[in-house]
């Protein structure tokens, strides 16, 4: 018997109160490991309708474990995570556009529950909500962008973007600082066959991942680990700054979480504050100078 797209789509969950419940998404796409597993590329591009519902409807991983049938099961018989937008340590960066491009508001990581959790998981990836402004309303987005219905509010976006990564690549990370710069745009060299002045590079555009919690054996724990996102080509990459690199900090409160700025065009301000009985509460404060991706003790 033919299936339609629709019945293909559909998943007969776990049997509750004698009858099934049939649900919309299918369970390979609501699980967050399975997910993160298949990102083979730096970035892998994702589209799923399940991320998309999460992301524009909310609701955290109980409400989609409750949509799905899987509420009523010992946690010991779920044997999946499910995927959720709504997390702690989460950062959130808004990317200006040029009148041509939309603006960007980009989330990156962030962390659910704790390991008691069924659910408990430390993201690696990147959301992208595009918002257009009046000037690039007009602009067609590739097909791969899901369109979502202009509403009012807030920061709502008109298409939203979904990145995952090797976990090698990009580790899962919480509680990190992300901070927007833009390089100043160099000169390209001057054309012998012209004369006058030389064009303009485009400028690199990145967000600097700096810190994070991560998992208890995550390279979070050893080293401040600096990555940066690329927001042109979105490709996360690792870099190793020199000079006074500052200690790993695991905030066990959200108000002794780092902040980041950036001064100058040329360095991000990195603080945090530490608590302990011997010490009592003190503040850190490092800055990492980006032409020569240098760390100082300030």
């Amino acid at each position: 018997m033919a299936t339609s797209d629709s019945d293909e789509r559909t998943l007969v969950a776990p049997k509750r109160r004698g009858r099934n419940k049939q649900t919309p998404f299918l369970l390979q796409d609501t699980n967050a490991e399975a997910i993160r597993d298949n990102c083979h590329d730096n970035p892998t591009q994702i589209s799923n309708p399940f991320i998309t519902h999460m992301i524009v409807k909310g609701g955290d991983a109980y409400h989609a474990r409750k949509m799905m049938g899987f509420d009523k099961l010992p946690f010991t018989k779920s044997c999946i995570r499910f995927w959720t937008f709504n997390r702690w340590g989460q950062t959130k960066t808004t990317v200006p556009g040029n009148g041509i491009s939309s603006d960007r508001v980009i989330f990156i990581g962030g962390g659910y529950e704790d390991w008691y959790d069924p659910d408990f998981m430390i993201y690696n990836d990147v959301v992208v909500f595009h918002i257009h402004t009046d000037a690039a309303s007009e602009k067609e987005y590739p097909s791969n962008i899901i369109a979502i219905p202009q509403r009012p509010g807030h920061e709502q976006p008109n298409e939203i973007s979904f990145y995952g990564y090797p976990a090698d690549e990009f580790l899962p990370t919480d509680c990190h600082t992300a901070t927007y710069y833009k390089e100043p745009a160099a000169k390209q060299e001057e054309d012998e066959t012209t004369t006058g002045s030389a064009p303009m590079s485009p400028a690199k555009e990145w967000i600097y991942i700096i810190g994070g919690m991560g998992y208890p054996d995550s390279g979070h724990r050893k080293e401040t680990v600096t990555q940066r996102l690329n927001l042109h080509s979105y490709r996360i990459e690792r870099v190793h700054p020199t000079g006074d690199v500052p200690p790993p900090y695991v905030p066990l409160l959200p108000e002794f979480s780092a902040q980041a700025k950036l001064e100058n065009n040329d360095t991000i301000e990195v603080s945090w504050v530490t608590e302990n009985r011997k010490d009592g509460k003190k503040q850190h404060r490092y800055g990492l100078y980006l032409p020569e991706l240098r760390w100082k003790k300030l």
